[in-house]
């Protein structure tokens, strides 16, 4: 996640679309702009990062937590983390057609049920 900061400064720099009045001498710019194609469509990736992946995260932490077998555990986790990655770059970097989008989304969204329902059956006992 920390990359597409610098993903999106660089579309910004590139295509010369600076969103705030102060920037605008960097690139020499006369106007402030907000439609640029490339440089929306890295602010959406990084916006679905930033809504996907800190829920993997916690929800493999609670998971871990509950002392799943180490062997799945290390396979959900290292797939699902491929698969934000795979997502990342097939939307912002390389935009590819959509299958391999939504494939590597609902992969790690069903990574995250799987965590979830893991960790509501283990604790559903302490209630």
């Amino acid at each position: 996640m920390l990359c597409m900061s610098l993903l999106t400064a660089r579309q910004r720099m590139k295509t010369k679309t600076f969103a705030n009045p102060e920037d605008l001498r960097m690139g020499r710019t006369p106007e402030v702009r907000f439609n640029d194609a490339n440089v929306e469509r890295v602010r959406r990736a990084h916006r679905n990062d930033l809504e996907n992946v800190l829920p993997f995260l916690l929800m493999s932490l609670a998971y871990v937590a509950c002392g799943p077998h180490p062997l799945t555990a290390k396979l959900l986790i290292r797939i699902g983390a491929c698969a934000r990655v795979i997502h990342t770059i097939v939307y912002a970097c390389v935009p590819l057609p959509q299958p391999a989008r939504i494939l590597s989304f609902f992969l790690t969204f069903g990574i995250v049920g799987f965590e979830a329902v893991y960790v509501i059956i283990r604790f559903i006992k302490y209630i």
